[in-house]
């Protein structure tokens, strides 16, 4: 039975677990950098929140130890890289008795194997970042077609977009209204602060010292959490 049928045994209980997975068939499409924003977004959001890394690159994995060596607190990062579903299955119950209240699954870039897919069986919602360039919109489709095949609900979100010329940004948005395809409205444009993150284990969120310019992609990361907040149900909690 495939895991995104098995959704209830996840949020049943007192304890809810919401689960987000960011794939795509393409690598280099910023799903790690997402991933890491959208759950500290997260956390800062009053709720209880992890990352799953799936993809033997370990770029959330890595990220997390950094930001554990060096204080900076939730979201916790755990790793399942089996392609077995019931291993995929049995890592998620064991977040989810943990108390986390929504999880953010990282995947490989890569349809080759079955991670990929099985997380996003297993989510609530797939994020699909996608890079506004020729070789991303290609590899688009067969992905999209896979999540549509297994009854996945999804979005894409234009990310990593250049800020010298609004022209790939325009075509990408484009080409997605003229596909059909749900996307968010938000775009997260290439900023030098956001690869900075990654060495010191924290988000755009965190940083002290932002200039004005780099002080939008906090209001895009934020936009963009908020999208994804809403397709899942959660409401906003009261943090005393």
């Amino acid at each position: 039975m495939p895991i995104y049928r098995c959704t209830d045994e996840l949020i049943s209980g007192d304890a809810v677990l919401k689960i987000v997975t960011l794939a795509t068939q393409k690598g280099g499409a910023t799903k790690t950098t997402l991933c890491r924003h959208l759950a500290v977004a997260a956390q800062l959001d009053g709720y209880q929140t992890a990352i799953l890394d799936t993809d033997q690159q370990g770029g959330s994995r890595d990220w997390g130890a950094t930001r554990l060596s060096r204080g900076y607190g939730p979201p916790e990062v755990h790793h399942e890289l089996s392609p077995n579903e019931d291993h995929l299955r049995a890592t998620l119950g064991a977040i989810k008795a943990k108390g986390i209240e929504i999880l953010f699954i990282d995947t490989p870039g890569s349809l080759n194997g079955p991670i990929a897919l099985n997380a996003s069986r297993a989510a609530h919602h797939v994020l699909v970042p996608m890079r506004p360039t020729a070789d991303d919109i290609k590899a688009l489709p067969p992905f999209i077609a896979h999540l549509r095949r297994e009854r996945v609900p999804f979005s894409v979100v234009v990310s990593a977009s250049v800020t010298n010329t609004p022209r790939p940004k325009t075509e990408a948005l484009a080409y997605l209204e003229a596909s059909n395809l749900p996307y968010v409205s938000t775009v997260i444009h290439q900023k030098s602060v956001i690869p900075e993150t990654l060495i010191s284990g924290q988000t755009v969120f965190e940083i002290s010292g932002l200039t004005e310019a780099e002080r939008k992609s906090v209001d895009e990361f934020r936009d963009v959490y908020e999208w994804v907040r809403t397709k899942v149900a959660l409401a906003h909690k009261v943090v005393t």
